[in-house]
């Protein structure tokens, strides 16, 4: 991974971690509209005449939200009328730097895994130190080059 690379993953990871914690706490939340509004003591009618749509629209939004399907222009204008804004990130599992790892280690997996059948059919097949070798060159290998190698079949 070149410097530059490693510096924006390690930048993203530690300015994302607030975020995956405080996202916990409210990652039951099914429908935010529904939330704010109930909170707010704001009917959908209320909530409709506000941004200028039908309360059916409003009802929609809400059922909409629930099943993943709503735009983020109408959470935008939603969210605008109950004073409000919306906030859309992703939130890495874990860290994209342990994601990286995995994907890491899965490219030397493949590829000692394909080489390695190779040789087993020469009857050359590596042996246990050989393979802990190769995992480090490779390593050693993908952590000169870019990260876009890491993402391309054949790029070791």
């Amino acid at each position: 991974m070149k410097p530059f690379e490693k510096l924006t993953i390690d930048q993203l990871d530690r300015d994302l971690q607030p975020l995956k914690h405080a996202f916990k706490k409210v990652q039951n939340y099914k429908s935010w509209i529904s939330i704010m509004r109930n909170a707010l003591k704001m009917s959908t009618y209320d909530l409709a005449n506000r941004i200028g749509i039908s309360q059916s629209t409003i009802i929609s939004f809400e059922h909409n939200e629930i099943e993943g399907k709503i735009t983020l222009e109408s959470l935008q204008k939603t969210a605008e009328a109950m004073g409000c804004e919306v906030i859309y990130a992703f939130i890495p599992h874990d860290s994209l730097n342990s994601f990286i790892d995995q994907q890491m280690d899965s490219v030397i997996q493949d590829w000692i895994k394909s080489v390695n059948q190779t040789m087993r059919l020469e009857a050359q097949e590596l042996n246990e130190r050989q393979i802990q070798q190769q995992e480090i060159i490779l390593r050693e290998e993908l952590t000169k080059k870019s990260l876009r190698a890491l993402w391309k079949k054949n790029e070791i």
